[in-house]
């Protein structure tokens, strides 16, 4: 008898196919589970290893043993009448065609039938948000009409086993983020409501009520070594229904290529889904061009590893230290890669803040600033943070209020779902007095931000200036529900009080340990009103101390609330010498009322370009004093 018909009389053969059937069905069966339940990305290798070690170890017991009525025996004492090979090959084919049938069914079902059903992320994949039972049947979904399409991309969730790839997860959402909101048809919350709601345990609908959409978007993101795999899956509020989900694996050779690309697919794929046939050619441009505004593939990938820290340590602290340390690691980017045009666009918003904090003296900062600002436009004339980079420059270094806002207008061209443009170019609007127009981009501002305290302190402040303090007031507080450990929503509610006269409400909305520059002004102010003269010069001597050229605008209010006009003017002039960024809003502030129509006072005005806006609020305060309201 030949070698192969004593392997075949021996099941060495058939039993060699099994195994093979057996470890094809337990790594379709692994790849499936692993990430279903949050196991180890490394488990599929080690199930891998596993199958090709224990190869060899089968064909060696199928050759060397026998089964036997009376059970497993060395083949060399087996005797041919007790051999049941007929028995022993029907088992082994049915052991066969049955994992060979799983594996296929496993198979099929992964690549053909799951995305239609059910996400291939389990729930706990977005751990922050419950997903609650079905909404009632023709429920309208919450924050938003049925005809609109509008979505929120949630922070993705890292899942890999370290957790310390947030800052690769956090950019991912929102580089897709960005790709969408170049779509003038399409509705996107911006990324700082999307990500106020990180870390909080809210049903889905109620997620999509408080950002005024009815799609939502999340997944995750889970990297070992050089492999990252990406999850996202689109959700309607209103059904709780899952539309779309697809899982991306790839090697992290380059992180932004992969970025783009995800980007890109994702962002094509929702957009045909939200707003149907019509608007495949408007997909495929965004597709086409969605590589993040100067970002390229020429970028280094060391240096776009930086840029996301940064931009991860922007969105996530708000101290002077860390603003500092922001400036500091995007030097790093520019130098690493000095034509990476989002780097430059960045740094110089990074040396505009370092600027107005007093860190590097003000002329060199707006040197610095506009250098970034020339070479960031070189490398990428449509660059949209540049352009608002220089908008910014134009109002708070130059005081040139117009010029920033046909820059700010721009950055709206370039994407007109640009929150921050809206809120800032309203804030621009409303320095020159046009308060109307101002209102109309915040309420804009806040359609795409809901959550942004900046933003809706900046639109209660404009009811404020006007002088509607009841509407101003019941702004402040409805913002309040929502965030109520926001710091610059609590000190814009205590400045209405303190104008309507209501100085002893302010002290109950702050805690003793809280430390904050208008904190200490609201404080001075209240306690000035209050009779507490002591405490009041306390915290202004300290203030004078500390923040004398960083803050001389602030001071100017206080001395100008306590009645002290002449020193509220010498604080002006030394507001302008110090180019303090709250000088723009000398027209519009309600403390500085009685000194506006001082010689010196007018003077300063009239040197800032601000006379014209100065006559359109004095006649808008005339109009409203002959009013109940301003509608």
């Amino acid at each position: 008898m030949g070698l192969w018909d004593e392997l075949k009389r021996r099941n060495v053969v058939k039993v060699g196919v099994a195994y093979l059937a057996l470890a094809w069905f337990v790594i379709q069966l692994t790849d499936t589970v692993v990430p279903t339940l949050n196991l180890p990305e490394s488990l599929n290798a080690i199930i891998l290893y596993i199958s090709l070690v224990g190869f060899p170890f089968a064909i060696f017991f199928a050759w060397a043993f026998e089964l036997t009525p009376e059970g497993l025996k060395r083949s060399e004492d087996v005797s041919p009448e007790e051999y049941i090979a007929n028995a022993r090959s029907s088992k082994i084919e049915r052991v066969i065609i049955g994992f060979l049938a799983a594996a296929v069914l496993i198979l099929i079902w992964d690549n053909y039938l799951g995305d239609s059903d059910e996400p291939q992320v389990a729930d706990q994949v977005q751990g922050e948000i419950i997903q609650k039972a079905e909404p009632e049947a023709g429920r309208e979904a919450p924050g938003s009409s049925d005809n609109e399409a509008s979505i929120a991309v949630l922070p993705f969730v890292d899942m890999s086993a370290e957790q310390d790839q947030e800052y690769f997860s956090d950019g991912i959402s929102e580089e897709i983020l960005n790709v969408l909101a170049k779509n003038p048809n399409l509705k996107v919350t911006s990324r700082s409501s999307s990500f106020a709601l990180k870390g909080e345990r809210l049903d889905l609908r109620e997620v999509a009520a408080r950002l005024g959409v009815n799609h939502i978007l999340e997944g995750s993101v889970r990297k070992s070594n050089n492999q990252v795999r990406i999850t996202a899956q689109l959700i309607e509020a209103e059904s709780d229904s899952h539309l779309w989900s697809e899982t991306y694996d790839r090697e992290l050779e380059n992180i932004f290529q992969l970025q783009d690309e995800l980007s890109a697919a994702i962002g094509s794929v929702l957009e045909l889904k939200l707003l149907g046939e019509s608007t495949i050619v408007a997909a495929s441009a965004v597709a086409s061009s969605s590589t993040s505004p100067g970002i390229s593939e020429e970028v280094d990938p060391d240096a776009y590893l930086l840029y996301l820290q940064a931009a991860h340590l922007r969105e996530n602290s708000n101290r002077i230290e860390d603003t500092l340390e922001l400036r500091d690691i995007l030097l790093q980017v520019v130098e690493i890669d000095p034509d990476f045009a989002n780097g430059h666009a960045r740094l110089a918003l990074a040396t505009s803040s370092v600027s107005q904090y007093g860190i590097i003296p003000f002329a060199e900062g707006s040197e610095l600033m506009m250098a970034s600002i020339d070479r960031a436009l070189e490398l990428d004339p449509k660059n949209e943070i540049a352009h608002r980079a220089l908008a910014i420059h134009r109002g708070s270094f130059e005081m040139d209020f117009l010029g920033a806002i046909i820059d700010f207008e721009k950055v709206l061209e370039i994407n007109p779902n640009s929150d921050i443009a809206h809120a800032q170019l309203a804030r621009s609007l409303s320095y020159l007095g046009e308060y109307d127009k101002a209102l109309e981009h915040f309420e804009r501002a806040r359609e795409i931000d809901p959550l942004n305290p900046s933003i809706l302190r900046d639109e209660a402040d404009t009811e404020a200036i006007v002088h509607n303090y009841a509407r101003s007031e019941q702004k402040y507080r409805e913002f309040l529900t929502f965030r109520p450990d926001n710091v610059s929503l609590r000190v814009g509610l205590s400045i209405v009080l303190i104008l309507q006269d209501r100085s002893d409400e302010v002290f109950q909305f702050f805690q003793d340990t809280e430390e904050d520059f208008f904190i200490d002004q609201v404080f001075s102010m209240a306690n000035f009103d209050s009779g507490n003269l002591g405490a009041a010069d306390l915290i202004l001597d300290q203030l004078i101390r500390e923040e004398a050229d960083t803050g001389a605008f602030q001071i100017a209010e206080i001395y100008c609330h306590r009645g002290e006009y002449e020193t509220c003017v010498d604080w002006l002039e030394h507001a302008l010498e110090t180019r303090d960024p709250g000088l723009s809003f000398v027209v519009a502030s309600q403390f500085l009322e009685p000194v506006l129509e001082q010689p010196r006072s007018l003077a300063l005005i009239e040197q800032m370009g601000l006379t014209e806006p100065l006559s359109k609020h004095q006649a808008l305060l005339e109009r409203f004093s002959s009013t109940t309201s301003i509608q």
